[in-house]
């Protein structure tokens, strides 16, 4: 803590907060932009101490040059001269804990290069993380990977406050990375009452106490940083547009106090506080999320589009490195527009975008997600079109994971006549076990008519970044529909991996083979928590009453033995549910698909699962995983008027932040739960014996009286059908990360299947792997072909050291680790006989570049 005459310097930066949209329209938000920029250009030539603080492309920049060109060279020019500085804030102002990973590099480095290349900048030193959740203890690793020294990020405030994180510190990563940080409410001078009073002393001391008190309280040098500005601000006003001569004011401060008070910018500031001792941080700053950000609308949000866009964005990717592989053409291009598409609705504030806005991203954004699906289709057929024929019907099954992959897939098989007497063989001739899933008769009656058409699931190894075929041939035996076992209500799986009992279509109870048990309980119990709405937008998590899911159903569609399907039919509260559970042989993963029909108003969705009184619980994040000790995670307070802040952002009691998956001890081993499309919401409350994990929020929109908040949209009420896919995995009783991570990788790439009837042979084998990572404990995150190399990035994901071993089919010309915008980076290689092997540290994330 820091007294005023301890400050040597005051660091003000003029900085207006531009989010897509908030409680105005899009449409005002373009205005109100334009016009705070020529106000600002206006205000640099009449004073020429003014700055200004800019920070993404997508929000601002691009709609001023849009309309306002007539004044691009002049914005243009007085970047070049210093007096507006560029903060990398990426396209979009995107949440971290939002996305998988790779959305956030991609978005980071898109905006800088942006940037560099509109304004001629060499360097943008300032990463700017304004108004969203900071992230994870992986941050500093991505940010110096993405050529970034500094980081300036604001929420979650009031909470670090009471945690005691300093204003200004060095933040020491999981890997080790290291990177200066600075944080604090990004808005300054909002009211500025001092505007109106007359005497020095009382402008200081109102001054102080808005601005410059709490900052005092954290400050770690004798310099401050003040963002002046906040949502949308207009230069020398404050949040009500009313004048405030803020360059009088400084020059008033630096007539009668000991501290220089100066227009300035971050990078100026870094610069002076990076030459001085400043403490250091070590692990994950924020170990939950903004609990105003919880997810709505689900199949509606934009959340869940982001997540679908990415997914497919990266498997289109290592598809097209695959048909390189194969001398096709990878499609970069596409590739490249699809990106940009994804970036346009990646901004943070977007979910509460008023009703005719949201309507118009959301189409935006599911217009993507088809262009996405139709190039996923236009290359899988592409890629099985050229693989060896190995009978009259193939199907191709690919794996873009950087790993082999030993699952179930369906294939559809058809016939132009009936299905007779199936055989399926791999490409080494080995005849493949499969079980009727479904059948299909027609409506005409054919000679020797029995089925058309059939669909099973057939377990298959397809190598890695690669394909496998299938070949299908018919014996002529007669096939048989699946016995119905709509009649069994209790029984025992034993699947190899586990045993599970159902009970009435729920499993009950879990174990290891040797009889060692896990769980004694329901493994996903849902659940609907009713609470009060209150008279914000803000969410209100206290539940005044529990609902839980009864049963009025069961449809046992497949029972063994390669796999059990059962659908659950019943109702939580009002909603009627419908929950289909998967289990496979060999499997450690049991799959669930939720279907909920939301008929409730206030409240929200959870689902629940059992675990040890003291769990030990890590929650992966974003090329890794962090340790989640809940009771010392700092939430709300009893009395909101204490800490306002405080309950915005941590007001879901016992909550923590998860990207991927939660491991936790359960009985006697251990266990996950496989995000796959959920949320980063979890909550464990300490020695209750289980962990939730958050659905979606339900809102009673009737109850809102905010204007802005009544015009959001009906479907931010949440009612209606919404879909979720999750599963449980049982793990090696002395596993870590590794095949959690692993599991994760699967859920997020499963195996994709194309059948091809070409007749033609082909150059291509039957089987092909183009790029396979040797180590367990590395994972492949992305794969794509830029200036003709591979690029490949791969992170250590169990907290050891390793040597990483990277094989590929094509002969390696020149291989080097580089940071993310392309930069090489010093670490040695070895290459030979198309594997490349070089050292990474624990949790390192490692970007190649690999020329062929």
């Amino acid at each position: 803590m820091k007294t005023l005459e301890e400050i040597k310097k005051i660091h003000v930066v003029p900085y207006s907060h531009h989010d897509h949209a908030w409680t105005n329209s899009r449409q005002w938000h373009i205005w109100r932009y334009i016009e705070g920029f020529c106000l600002a250009l206006d205000l640099m030539n009449t004073d020429l101490e003014y700055t200004l603080t800019i920070d993404n492309v997508l929000h601002s920049l691009i709609v001023f040059e849009q309309y306002c060109p007539a004044r691009a060279d002049e914005f243009k020019r007085r970047v070049r001269e210093g007096r507006i500085s560029v903060a990398n804030g990426g396209m979009a102002l995107a949440r971290p804990a939002d996305f998988d990973g790779e959305l956030l590099i991609r978005n980071g480095v898109a905006g800088r290069r942006v940037f560099e290349e509109k304004f001629g900048l060499d360097d943008i030193p300032v990463y700017f993380n304004a108004d969203t959740a900071i992230g994870f203890s992986q941050m500093p690793q991505i940010l110096k990977n993405m050529g970034h020294n500094y980081y300036r990020f604001s929420r979650p405030h009031a909470s670090m406050d009471l945690m005691g994180v300093p204003g200004e510190f060095i933040w020491r990563g999981l890997d080790g990375s290291r990177i200066i940080a600075s944080r604090s409410l990004y808005g300054g001078c909002v009211i500025a009452d001092w505007a109106n009073l007359d005497t020095w002393s009382e402008k200081k001391a109102s001054f102080i106490n808005e601005d410059i008190a709490d900052k005092l309280g954290r400050a770690s040098t004798d310099r401050i940083l003040l963002n002046v500005g906040l949502d949308d601000s207009l230069p020398n006003k404050n949040i009500y547009d009313h004048d405030i001569d803020l360059s009088g004011f400084i020059a008033d401060w630096n007539a009668n106090e000991s501290s220089q008070m100066v227009y300035s910018s971050f990078d100026k500031y870094f610069e002076e506080i990076s030459r001085q001792e400043l403490p250091v941080w070590e692990g994950p700053v924020d170990e939950a999320e903004l609990a105003f950000n919880a997810p709505v609308r689900v199949d509606k949000s934009l959340r869940r589009m982001r997540i679908i866009a990415e997914r497919l964005l990266l498997i289109n990717e290592r598809l097209g490195v695959i048909m390189q592989s194969m001398g096709l053409d990878s499609g970069k291009d596409t590739i490249d527009m699809l990106w940009d598409r994804l970036f346009a609705f990646s901004g943070h504030a977007m979910q509460h975008l008023l009703e005719r806005d949201y309507d118009e991203i959301l189409a935006f954004a599911e217009a993507t997600i088809v262009l996405l699906g139709e190039e996923r289709t236009r290359r899988t057929d592409a890629i099985a079109q050229q693989a060896a024929r190995l009978s009259k019907v193939s199907h191709v099954v690919i794996n873009t994971n950087g790993f082999e992959l030993s699952e179930p897939v369906e294939l559809h098989i058809t016939s132009p006549y009936h299905v007779n007497g199936l055989v399926l063989r791999d490409s080494s001739g080995k005849i493949l076990p499969w079980q009727i899933t479904e059948m299909f008769n027609g409506d005409k009656g054919y000679k020797n008519k029995q089925f058309n058409e059939v669909r099973v699931a057939v377990p298959i190894t397809v190598p890695a970044m690669g394909y496998e075929s299938v070949s299908v041939q018919f014996d002529g035996k007669p096939m048989q529909i699946p016995e119905n076992a709509a009649d069994i209500s209790n029984f025992v799986i034993n699947n190899g991996v586990f045993t599970a009992a159902v009970e009435n279509g729920v499993v009950v109870m879990l174990a290891y083979p040797d009889g060692k048990k896990l769980a004694q309980s329901e493994i996903c119990q849902l659940r609907f928590y009713h609470t009060e709405p209150t008279d914000t937008w803000l969410y209100n998590w206290e539940p005044k009453s529990i609902e839980i899911m009864r049963t009025s159903n069961v449809l046992y569609i497949e029972y063994g033995p390669l796999r059990y399907r059962f659908i659950t039919e019943g109702t939580i509260g009002l909603s009627p549910v419908r929950l289909e559970t998967i289990i496979t042989r060999d499997s450690p993963v049991i799959k669930y698909n939720l279907t909920l029909d939301n008929r409730e108003s206030e409240g929200y969705y959870m689902i629940s699962l059992p675990c040890a009184k003291e769990p030990m619980i890590k929650a992966s994040i974003p090329f890794g995983e962090e340790n989640r000790e809940v009771e010392k995670i700092l939430y709300a307070y009893p009395n909101r008027g204490e800490n306002m802040e405080c309950f915005w952002e941590r007001n879901l009691t016992y909550g923590f932040y998860a990207n991927g998956y939660v491991r936790y001890i359960c009985g006697e081993g251990n266990m996950a739960l496989l995000q796959g499309d959920l949320n980063s919401f979890c909550r464990s409350e300490p020695g209750k014996g289980e962990i939730e994990q958050l659905l979606y929020r339900s809102v009673d929109m009737s109850a809102r009286t905010e204007q802005w908040v009544t015009k959001i949209g009906k479907d931010f009420s949440g009612t209606g059908e919404q879909h979720f896919e999750y599963a449980v995995a049982v793990l090696d009783k002395d596993d870590g990360a590794a095949q959690a991570a692993r599991m994760l990788h699967m859920q997020r790439a499963p195996l994709i299947t194309s059948v091809r009837y070409q007749m033609n042979e082909t150059i291509y084998p039957p089987a092909l792997s183009c790029l396979k990572i040797n180590n367990y404990n590395v994972m492949l995150s992305a794969a794509y072909i830029k200036d003709e190399a591979l690029i490949a990035r791969v992170y250590e994901c169990d907290g050891l050291m390793t040597s990483c071993s990277v094989k590929t089919v094509k002969q390696v010309q020149k291989a080097q680790v580089i940071d993310f915008t392309g930069k090489p980076l010093e670490k040695q290689i070895k290459i030979g006989d198309g594997i490349i092997n070089f050292d990474m540290g624990a949790w390192e994330i490692a970007t190649l570049k690999i020329s062929f």
